[in-house]
């Protein structure tokens, strides 16, 4: 069983968009291979911080993977990592410049949120975010949009496995 197949019932909604997305008749651009418990509970420690439930219930089925067109990246060459924002009152004088006179809140609203994935729902750079701040709750962390031009974020879902399974569907849910 390929590693998409193994998606097939755990990620029903995810699995059956696959298809639409594909131009050269293979899998996704990138699919990584599961991760065993013992990477997740090292990417844990890392990051000082559990994740959710149905997000480890993925990775074990799948590490990774680019959809096409480079729309959504969830690889972990580079995922997750907080966003961390350095205090104004810290950075040079051009970037402050420049924050103030783009009108952006500072830091912006996605300061500690923890940063799972790559999507360009929107525009390209955008990314999805997990919320830790109020913790789990039922295992899961609600998912956020992170819109980088306006430094700003929107709900998107409740969980990442609700999330996942309408992500390649982009605007036709949200």
């Amino acid at each position: 069983m390929s590693v998409l197949e193994s998606l097939r019932d755990e990620f029903p909604g995810f699995y059956s968009a696959v298809p639409r997305h594909i131009f050269d008749k293979t899998e996704l651009d990138y699919l990584r291979p599961p991760l065993g418990d013992d990477e997740i509970e090292e990417m844990e420690g890392k990051l000082q911080a559990s994740l959710p439930s149905s997000y480890k219930r993925f990775m074990r089925l799948c590490g990774g993977f680019s959809g096409p067109i480079g729309e959504i990246s969830l690889c972990l060459e580079s995922w997750p990592f907080f966003h961390e924002f350095q205090p104004l009152e810290e950075m040079i004088p051009a970037d402050r410049k420049q924050i103030r006179r783009r009108g952006l809140p500072w830091p912006p609203e996605s300061n500690g949120m923890l940063c799972f994935a790559d999507y360009w729902l929107e525009m390209d750079g955008d990314q999805v975010l997990f919320d830790v701040a109020n913790g789990l709750v039922e295992e899961e962390y609600p998912i956020f949009y992170y819109a980088h031009e306006e430094g700003t974020v929107r709900k998107l879902e409740t969980s990442f496995e609700n999330w996942i399974n309408k992500a390649l569907d982009g605007q036709d849910h949200y």
